[in-house]
């Protein structure tokens, strides 16, 4: 099992990794909502958006075109099977009143960065990720969400101002949050992941 974690640190930490690879996360970004629509590229494309937080957790930089590199789509197969396996637990979890379902999300949330950054299968990835998370899922959980809610807070600020303000906020505090979530995960990966 890895170490504790701390909500704090994950989000302060978190900002840290976002800023530091701020301008390269938002043109990745940018890049895979152009080619989602491309068959097969799209396939290499996201599984590169996945590879983003293992490199960050690593101090690795970030290249403008990270998501495009070739060795993405060796993981294919086990990519789609973690998915799989996840997208399932999930489903059944919210099935069963909700909650279980967010449970599950965020024991399996490490299984396809262990797949692509650890080399282990499917299987062994998603239980390793259970390991991993366990008596730490409240801090994932609440460091995923705060910056959520605190961009919530500022549209609705900015709306009572003026509905302009707040569109504008909204704009720029959905561009903020996408790198601030996968800084949030780098975070999160980095410090649990670091033996394994």
């Amino acid at each position: 099992m890895g170490d504790k974690l701390s909500v704090g640190t994950l989000i302060q930490n978190g900002i840290q990794l976002a800023l530091k690879n701020f301008v390269a996360l938002i043109v990745n970004g940018i890049l895979f909502v152009l080619t989602i629509w491309i068959p097969y590229i799209n396939i290499g494309t996201m599984i590169g958006m996945y590879t983003l937080p293992a490199k960050m957790g690593r101090d690795q930089g970030i290249s403008m075109t990270e998501i495009f590199d070739p060795a993405n789509r060796k993981f294919m197969g086990e990519f789609f099977l973690v998915l799989a396996f996840n997208t399932i637990g999930v489903l059944v979890g919210l099935a069963l009143f909700y909650i279980p379902g967010i449970v599950i999300a965020i024991a399996w949330s490490l299984g396809i960065l262990l797949v692509i950054d650890k080399k282990l299968d499917p299987i062994a990835a998603l239980r390793k990720s259970n390991d991993l998370t366990y008596g730490n899922k409240w801090p994932i959980f609440l460091a995923s969400l705060i910056p959520i809610v605190g961009l919530v807070v500022l549209v609705g600020i900015g709306n009572v101002i003026h509905q302009y303000l707040g569109a504008f906020l909204m704009l720029v505090g959905y561009i903020a949050l996408f790198p601030v979530l996968l800084g949030i995960q780098a975070e999160i990966y980095r410090t649990l992941a670091k033996n394994v």
